[in-house]
C-alpha cells in the first residue's frame, strides 16, 4: 500500500511539475483563449480590473497605461467582456485603429439619411364642392351644384381661354416604422479571455 501511494504521489508530483513549467513558457501578458469556467493560474480575466503597479511592476512595464488606470498606483488590463479584439492599424479600405481603442455598438436606430432612395405612393379623389355655385367662371374655382344657371360664363372676360386657378389638396400618408434599434452583432460564440500575470518576459524583436 506504501509502495502504491509513493507512485502515486510522484505521478502528481511529476503533473504539477509539468503544468507548472508549460505555464513558464507563456509570456507575460499574453491574451490566452479557454472555453472552462476559470483562467489557469497563473492568469487573470481580461475584464479591465485595476491591478497595482508595485505588486505587478513587469507587466506594467508592457502595459503602462494603455487601456487605463492613473500610472501612479494603478494600471488596467484589456476588457474584453462582450467585445472583440481587432488588430491595430489600417487595413486597405478600413478605418485606422490604435492600440487600447475602444469602439462600436452592439445596436443602432438608423435614421432617413441612412435608407436607401425610396417613395410612397399614395392616392386621393379630388371631388366637386357639395354647396351652391356661387361664380360663373371656372378661374380659381371648383365645380358645384348648380343654382338654375350656367356655372361657367360663355365669353369669360379676356378671351376663350381663361387660366384656372391652383387648387390646393391635403392627402395623409401613414406613417411606418417604430423606431426599433437594429441588431447589428455578428454572429458569436462565447469563450472566455484570460490574461497571464506572470511568465517570460517578452522581448523585442
Amino acid at each position: 500500500m506504501n509502495r502504491r501511494a509513493t507512485v502515486r504521489g510522484l505521478v502528481a508530483a511529476l503533473g504539477l511539475a509539468a503544468g507548472g513549467a508549460q505555464a513558464q513558457e507563456r509570456l507575460l501578458g499574453e491574451i490566452i483563449l479557454v472555453g472552462y469556467s476559470f483562467c489557469p493560474n497563473p492568469s487573470v480575466e481580461a475584464d479591465g480590473r485595476l491591478l497595482r503597479i508595485d505588486s505587478n511592476g513587469p507587466l506594467y512595464s508592457i502595459y503602462g497605461t494603455t487601456f487605463g488606470g492613473d500610472g501612479l498606483t494603478t494600471f488596467a488590463l484589456p476588457d474584453l467582456r462582450g467585445r472583440t479584439p481587432i488588430h491595430l492599424g489600417e487595413g486597405p479600405g478600413l478605418s485606422a485603429y490604435t492600440l487600447g481603442e475602444k469602439g462600436g455598438a452592439e445596436t443602432r436606430v438608423l435614421d432617413a439619411a441612412q435608407l436607401p432612395p425610396h417613395a410612397h405612393g399614395a392616392t386621393g379623389q379630388l371631388h366637386g364642392l357639395n354647396s351652391p355655385a356661387s361664380t360663373p367662371s371656372p378661374q380659381g374655382a371648383l365645380p358645384a351644384l348648380s343654382t338654375g344657371s350656367a356655372i361657367y360664363g360663355v365669353a369669360p372676360p379676356g378671351g376663350a381661354t381663361v387660366e384656372m386657378g391652383p387648387q390646393a389638396v391635403t392627402v395623409a400618408v401613414e406613417s411606418a416604422g417604430d423606431g426599433q434599434p437594429v441588431d447589428i452583432r455578428q454572429p458569436y460564440q462565447v469563450l472566455r479571455f484570460c490574461i497571464m500575470t506572470n511568465g517570460i518576459f517578452p522581448s523585442r524583436n
